[in-house]
């Protein structure tokens, strides 16, 4: 009996290679008309993608699902492309390529990264759409189906903070929260069924190095430039696909890093020159430990007087608990409008951080130094002041660093630093 089950075993497992063998060679066959359907067609913006396609490396992998690309390569299920008709499979390769094009393979900074590419798909797929491509069934729309309350146009990062949001428990008992994930697309690895992002790896299959990815944006970069210029040379693109390049080559200044690296700066300057780094005592180099990278405590004013709608709110709560994560012991939260109207305490183990828009009517930022000074024993790490500038301000400057965090104001902030968040 065991012989017997061992020789079923072997039939099968020769059954599953020549199945594999020949799945690959019709899935190679599939994978060729589509390049070549793009690479023929005359448009724009076949022109474009057919440019950027190319910069990929293709390879049958039977451990995915449907398809994923880190940034150099596009690997791909064979039996699962076979499943899809060649409008379908051209709009694949697209979507793939979009990923690269956005960068999203680089982007994740230790997001979940099934969320991830929930929130990458509904940040391209629009603009897949409106450039006349046809996606497979399921593929992941803002404003449609289970995420009919997610406004077009937003960003990954935008959509993943919304993601978190709406698995956050109602305090009203409504289940029914934007982008519930009940029912089938719960346990797939792609739900969108378009084509997944993963991070860049190394040749040896190992993480990508933080250099490698950098340079990888780079290519990504000058990859879209060429392909642009070849594109313009046969017509216009579509407006959102204009518009992606514009940003991809001129990007705005970055509200985001900014935001990280002022955060950031004080644990990275905790050196304590009494006990010197052992890594470099036997060079005869006597030289600072690091104490600790924590960031401390961060106190966030947020002003709710009705100018800062919820897609700020959105977006910076969303950076400010990824930079967060990576060290802050605690975050009070000011809600405040011409007094405090909301005090909410967050640390690492509450779960993502989420803003809610409170209060309302005039602005004053008084209030919120007033109890700082009366309702904290140490100065925080930072004040951070989420608003729009026109409020009144204390006369005098604190000790403790203070950061206005500008949202789509030019109004002029009264001392401390200042980054500005644009509108979307």
């Amino acid at each position: 009996m065991p012989a017997e089950l061992t020789a079923n075993q072997a039939i099968e497992k020769l059954e599953q290679t020549a199945h594999r063998m020949k799945s690959e060679e019709t899935a190679a066959r599939i994978v060729s008309a589509g390049k070549t359907r793009l690479i023929l067609a005359k448009d724009a913006k076949s022109v474009f993608f057919a440019s950027l396609v190319m910069r990929l490396k293709f390879a049958p992998d039977w451990n995915v699902d449907t398809a994923a690309t880190d940034g150099r390569r596009l690997i791909y299920n064979p039996d699962f492309l076979q499943t899809l008709t060649e409008p379908e499979l051209v709009g694949l390769l697209a979507h793939e390529v979009m990923h690269c094009v956005n960068k999203h393979f680089s982007r994740r900074s230790g997001r979940d990264a099934s969320d991830w590419n929930i929130a990458a798909d509904l940040a391209i797929n629009p603009l897949l759409t409106e450039s006349g491509f046809t996606l497979p069934d399921g593929a992941l729309i803002p404003g449609e189906g289970q995420y009919r309350n997610f406004e077009p146009g937003r960003s990954a990062e935008e959509y993943y903070a919304q993601l978190q949001a709406s698995k956050q428990p109602d305090p009203n008992g409504d289940d029914s929260t934007p982008g519930d994930q009940s029912g089938d697309q719960s346990g797939s690895a792609d739900p969108g069924q378009c084509g997944g992002v993963i991070d860049p790896q190394a040749d040896d299959g190992t993480p990508a190095e933080s250099s490698e990815q950098t340079q990888l944006d780079s290519e990504w970069s000058a990859n879209v430039a060429a392909a642009q210029q070849a594109a313009e040379r046969r017509g216009e693109l579509s407006a959102g696909l204009s518009r992606l390049c514009g940003a991809v080559l001129a990007p705005a200044a970055d509200w985001k890093a900014e935001l990280r690296e002022y955060i950031t700066r004080p644990a990275k300057r905790d050196y304590n020159w009494k006990r010197p780094n052992r890594r470099f005592v036997h060079q005869g180099l006597y030289l600072p430990s690091m104490n600790s990278l924590e960031i401390g405590h961060i106190i966030a004013a947020v002003d709710t007087s009705g100018s800062i709608g919820e897609s700020t709110l959105t977006r910076f709560a969303s950076e400010l608990d990824d930079i967060a994560r990576q060290g802050a012991s605690k975050i009070t939260i000011l809600y405040h409008d011409s007094d405090i109207v909301r005090v909410d305490e967050w640390t690492p183990g509450n779960g993502p951080l989420t803003l809610t828009p409170c209060g309302g009517g005039g602005t004053d930022h008084g209030p919120v130094f007033e109890w700082i000074d009366q309702n904290t024993d140490e100065a925080p790490a930072v004040l951070i002041c989420l608003t729009d500038l026109y409020s009144s301000f204390p006369d005098d400057q604190p000790a403790y660093p203070v950061l206005w965090a500008a949202a789509d104001s030019s109004a002029p902030h009264p001392f401390g630093d200042r980054i500005n968040i644009p509108a979307v």
